[in-house]
């Protein structure tokens, strides 16, 4: 018995395994009965993705925050790093969230980290809002999803209410009355 050894290079694309042949041939003293081998470089490249979330709004004083959560697809022997930056979208800074931004590092061995943004309570009745972080200049992996949304979902509610010759609705912890027409 005896080995080839071939050789690999390297790389960090994000791509399939790849396949190369070996043929033998000219053989001394000997037959060959099956002359043909097949090699397959498996793709070990590590990817990042972020999520989608959403969060209940809440009520001031309480707080919320949206945690997206970064994920690699393996974990990597050597660091990996990638920024973040939120976005508008229906949702605005500073009425509806905190602006977040930075960088996430993750370790030998790690595969999963977290990005917190705070939403701003109020008690308005509204639509449930947007904004969007994106993942960027990722070193040591692949960006296979760069972008997640994350919805605010309202919880208030209007409340109908009659109080003597007044009828109104709560909203949030406010009274709003009319005069009812007697």
């Amino acid at each position: 018995t005896q080995h080839i050894i071939v050789s690999v290079s390297g790389d960090s694309a994000l791509e399939p395994n790849e396949t190369f042949k070996v043929r033998l041939s000219n053989p001394v003293v000997a037959a060959i009965t099956d002359g043909e081998g097949v090699g397959t470089i498996t793709n070990d490249d590590v990817t990042i993705s972020i999520n989608d979330v959403s969060v209940a709004e809440g009520n001031a004083p309480s707080t919320a925050s949206l945690t997206f959560k970064v994920t690699l697809s393996a974990a990597s022997s050597q660091p990996v790093s990638v920024t973040y930056a939120t976005a508008d979208g229906t949702a605005t800074v500073p009425s509806d969230y905190a602006a977040a931004s930075g960088t996430l590092t993750f370790n030998p061995g790690e595969t999963s980290k977290t990005i917190q943004v705070g939403v701003v309570a109020d008690l308005a009745i509204e639509q449930d809002e947007t904004l969007s972080v994106t993942i960027s200049g990722a070193t040591g992996a692949t960006i296979a999803n760069g972008s997640a949304t994350g919805t605010i979902r309202n919880d208030d509610t209007q409340v109908p209410v009659t109080v003597g010759a007044y009828k109104g609705i709560i909203e949030g912890n406010a009274l709003f009355l009319d005069v009812v027409d007697r």
